[in-house]
């Protein structure tokens, strides 16, 4: 038996009523996972859609923090080492941008 006549069967057969009870629970179960609150789809691509232009970010001032980080080490001297300012850079640069809000 093809999958389309057992669909038939399911959807005419003495279960019908719970077949298509079945069917509309799901899609308003999709249809408020999709468009309602709390972990939805939509929420997921706001976020990743964040985090997409927190890495933009992130990876257009990373050469500045490089820049800084060389001129501090000039004046330290040999007390903090370039790697451990650049990275001490960048974790300010990622706190920066978490912070930042453009509404302000």
């Amino acid at each position: 038996m093809e999958i389309k006549e057992k669909i038939k069967d399911i959807f005419s057969g003495e279960h019908r009523k719970f077949a298509w009870f079945v069917v509309v629970v799901s899609v308003l179960f999709i249809g408020s996972w999709i468009f309602g609150s709390g972990n939805t789809i939509i929420h997921w691509i706001k976020a990743k859609n964040e985090i997409r232009r927190q890495e933009k970010l992130i990876l257009e001032y990373a050469p500045l923090v490089k820049l800084v980080a060389g001129r501090l080490s000039m004046y330290l001297g040999y007390n903090v080492e370039y790697d451990d300012l650049v990275g001490y850079g960048i974790f300010g640069l990622i706190d920066a941008i978490d912070k930042f809000d453009v509404k302000k």
